[in-house]
C-alpha cells in the first residue's frame, strides 16, 4: 500500500500472486468522508449505472440521476471506471474520487438505526459521514496469474463548489 499526500490524496494498493495458481480477488479502498449532513449532500457520476443493493439481497437496479441518501445505503455500482463527485453545499465543496484499475464503486451509510448498534460509531455518526470506495467486487472481481500483480488506485481531490 502506498499513500501520496499533497494537493490531492493518492492511494495505491498492489496485490501480487505468489502462488502457482491463478487467484481471483476482490479489493477495495475504503474512503470515509466527513460531510456537513447526509441529507444535504448528493453524489453524481452514477447516472444510468447498474447497482447491486446489498440491503435487498443484491437485487440489481439502475441509478437515475444524482444520488441523495435518505436511509441506510449499502450499494455496489458495477462497471464504473469514471470519476464520482460528492457535492456538499454545507461545506461548500466538491470531492472527486478518481480511480484506476477499479471497476466498482461502493457507497455506504449505516443511517440511524444501524449506527446505534455500532460500537465504533457515535449514535449520530451516520449524519456526518459517507463512505465511497473504489473497488473491484461482485461482477468486477480480478483474476491474477501466478507471479503477476494487480494495482488498484484512487485519487481524491477537493474543490470549492
Amino acid at each position: 500500500m502506498r499513500f501520496t499526500i499533497g494537493q490531492q490524496l493518492e492511494m495505491l494498493l498492489t496485490s501480487i500472486n505468489l502462488s502457482e495458481n491463478r487467484q481471483v480477488i476482490s479489493n477495495a479502498l475504503h474512503s470515509y468522508f466527513q460531510i456537513s449532513h447526509i441529507e444535504n449532500v448528493s453524489i453524481d457520476g452514477l447516472h444510468n449505472v447498474t447497482y447491486l443493493d446489498k440491503l435487498l439481497d443484491n437485487k440489481a437496479a439502475i441509478q437515475t440521476g444524482d444520488l441523495q441518501i435518505s436511509g441506510e445505503t449499502d450499494r455496489v455500482y458495477i462497471d464504473t471506471d469514471h470519476d464520482i463527485h460528492l457535492l456538499d453545499p454545507g461545506f461548500n465543496r466538491k470531492i472527486t474520487v478518481s480511480k484506476q484499475q477499479a471497476l466498482s464503486t461502493v457507497l455506504w451509510n449505516p443511517w440511524k438505526e444501524k449506527s446505534h448498534s455500532m460500537s465504533d460509531m457515535p449514535d449520530n455518526g451516520w449524519s456526518s459521514m459517507l463512505c465511497i470506495e473504489s473497488a473491484n467486487v461482485a461482477d468486477n472481481t480480478v483474476a491474477i496469474d501466478p507471479g503477476q500483480k494487480q494495482q488498484l488506485a484512487t485519487t481524491i481531490s477537493v474543490d470549492h463548489l
